[in-house]
């Protein structure tokens, strides 16, 4: 289980760069409606490499991931919901991401209490 938590958490972070690829016309998606914005593009750049520091943690069973992973989501949402139209099923991944997140700091200070 824990390795397909971090593939799914990889994977989104994957998706973020799509979002800065199509920003800066790297990549055609005929599929994809709306324009991103550069400045939107560079958000997502940002976003898919802070990611990677939540990958890594976890997989070093670190408990800080889940707490940086926590405002992560929130930012990826953001991205999301300016870009609704095209990018809404990446909810889906946030909500499983930020509630597993969410158990494990619960879990995490339980134990610690």
């Amino acid at each position: 289980m824990k390795t397909v938590f971090a593939i799914l958490l990889s994977v989104h972070l994957l998706i973020h760069f799509i979002g800065f690829l199509r920003a800066f016309n790297m990549v055609e998606m005929p599929e994809s409606t709306l324009p991103i914005s550069r400045t939107q593009g560079i958000f997502w750049l940002l976003t898919g490499i802070l990611f990677i520091l939540p990958v890594i943690l976890y997989m070093q069973n670190d408990p800080l991931w889940a707490i940086i992973t926590i405002p992560l989501v929130f930012m990826s949402q953001v991205l999301l919901i300016m870009n609704w139209k095209d990018a809404k099923f990446g909810t889906i991944i946030n909500l499983i991401i930020i509630a597993v997140a969410i158990v494990y700091v619960a879990g995490w200070q339980l134990q610690n209490s």
